[in-house]
């Protein structure tokens, strides 16, 4: 008797806002390619929840429900969290490539960059025969003044917000959120003028160019840092440093791996998608980035664990914070 094989259905979120004018297209290519009521447009829907629900529905239809979440890094985290929201099971994940970096693409193997129409059917026969492996979700919690809009304005008018979001990427504060923060900023201004995903590395590379010449201007973490706890234990941070960042994968940047691997009598573990493990560590400056990314050098290691804490000086200036290649400035609590 033949094994019965599994009915996989295929359904996908497009971020037409990804990768300059392929998100658009790529949409109408999906839509020719799948059917039109098997992609969703999560701009003009506002996210993933719409579409899930209404193939949730239909759950009868299919053993199995394989989402591909099309944008960057962010739009991987989008989707995620609305199946988390929704509490849908037999579903599966996967990234396709239209942002800038691409890291969670990196990191599970589904490449760094668009693939292109002409390369997508065969990419969908991965994606039907593939298998699955897990990915770390967590839950973060932000207590602060509300997030600043690029004015440097506090854009609600309560004291306080909490955020209660997951990431399955990375958090980042310092110069590295500051270098995204300005591109995103012109981006915002300008949209035209960054649709293409060299010409976005480019133009992050000329930011960061301009913010290592005033290197002696740029705030250090300890001018706004209160403490770091890893595991419930407090982790010194050293003075001088510009960037501390909170990993969930190996990737980071368009495919920079600070972590690296740690040399087997260390204390340090490798860091891995599915450890249930987050890596701390840190930066000294930009050009540290610099030979991180382009000479296989390491950042600064201060920690692995479950859990992170992060508190922030009461009373400091607005600080850049990084999730997911999603920057804003948030004012400390107090």
């Amino acid at each position: 008797m033949e094994e019965e094989v599994p009915e996989i259905k295929l359904v996908a979120f497009v971020n037409t806002a990804s990768g300059g004018k392929n998100g658009e297209k790529f949409m109408e290519f999906m839509r020719r390619f799948l059917g039109k009521q098997f992609v969703f447009d999560l701009q003009k829907d506002k996210g993933a929840e719409k579409g899930l629900q209404i193939q949730d529905e239909r759950r009868g239809e299919y053993d199995e429900l394989r989402v591909l979440a099309c944008g960057g890094d962010g739009t991987f985290s989008w989707v995620a969290g609305s199946i988390a929201k929704l509490n849908l099971e037999r579903v599966v994940l996967l990234p396709v490539a239209l942002g800038s970096g691409n890291d969670m693409s990196r990191a599970l193997g589904w490449g760094h960059k668009y693939p292109g129409t002409a390369r997508f059917a065969k990419l969908l026969e991965y994606v039907e025969k593939s298998g699955t492996t897990n990915l770390d979700v967590w839950g973060y919690h932000i207590l602060c003044k509300p997030p600043l809009n690029s004015e440097g304005v506090v854009e609600r008018s309560a004291i306080s917000v909490e955020e209660r979001r997951i990431f399955c990427n990375y958090i980042s504060v310092g110069v590295d959120a500051q270098v995204e923060l300005k591109f995103n900023e012109a981006r915002w201004e300008n949209p035209n003028r960054f649709n293409s995903r060299v010409g976005n590395i480019a133009w992050h590379a000329a930011y960061g160019a301009k913010l290592s010449l005033r290197d002696g201007k740029v705030r250090r973490l300890d001018t706004y840092v209160e403490s770091l706890y890893v595991n419930d234990q407090p982790v010194a941070v050293p003075e001088n440093l510009q960037a501390l960042m909170i990993m969930n994968i190996p990737s980071y940047a368009a495919g920079a791996t600070p972590w690296g691997i740690p040399k087997e009598e260390s204390d340090w573990r490798t860091g891995q998608v599915d450890d249930r493990q987050l890596e701390v560590m840190a930066l000294i400056n930009l050009n540290h980035f610099v030979r991180v990314k382009a000479a296989g050098r390491h950042a600064l290691r201060l920690g692995q664990g479950e859990k992170v804490q992060l508190n922030l000086k009461e009373g400091a200036d607005a600080v850049p914070v990084q999730v997911q290649y999603m920057p804003m400035r948030f004012l400390p609590h107090g």
